[in-house]
């Protein structure tokens, strides 16, 4: 489904929405596709709050790296499709120099990335033979990291 479950993105949509919910959800892909700078901008709008309140705030993180289709792309598509665009409303600059947008083939926004956190372990210098250390890691990560095989090994 092409990001149709984010209402607000939608109501910033140019148009009137259909009362039918299949008219509706197909108008809200269309929509999506004709108008990727909006996605775009409201993804990158979305992942930053997310960082600023929740990853630098919550779990205080000292540095990120995030892969989210680029900016330039966003930018060669909605001027290619005489999308008009107003500098003061759109962020050019993805917020990391190494940020870019990807999109799934039914257009869906993900984001990749991988942060550093305060007091996490320091990977570099544990000591991998200390039986200790090694738990204190496990320990630490396994608070925010979780991971299930959908396939057990005893099939």
């Amino acid at each position: 489904m092409t990001c149709t479950k984010w209402h607000d993105l939608h109501q910033m949509m140019p148009g009137i929405p259909p009362t039918d919910p299949a008219d509706r959800n197909r108008w809200r892909i269309k929509n999506i596709i004709a108008n990727p700078h909006l996605a775009s901008q409201y993804i990158h709008c979305r992942f930053t709050l997310f960082l600023e309140e929740v990853l630098k705030k919550g779990l205080h993180t000292t540095d990120y790296w995030c892969r989210y289709a680029t900016t330039l792309f966003f930018l060669f598509v909605s001027l290619h499709t005489n999308n008009a665009l107003n500098p003061s409303s759109f962020s050019l600059f993805p917020p990391h120099p190494h940020s870019r947008y990807e999109w799934q083939h039914r257009g869906s926004a993900h984001i990749h990335g991988f942060l550093w956190l305060e007091d996490a372990p320091n990977m570099d210098t544990l000591d991998w033979n200390n039986v200790d250390e090694l738990i204190a890691a496990k320990t630490y990560f396994d608070k925010y990291v979780t991971a299930q095989n959908p396939r057990p090994l005893d099939c």
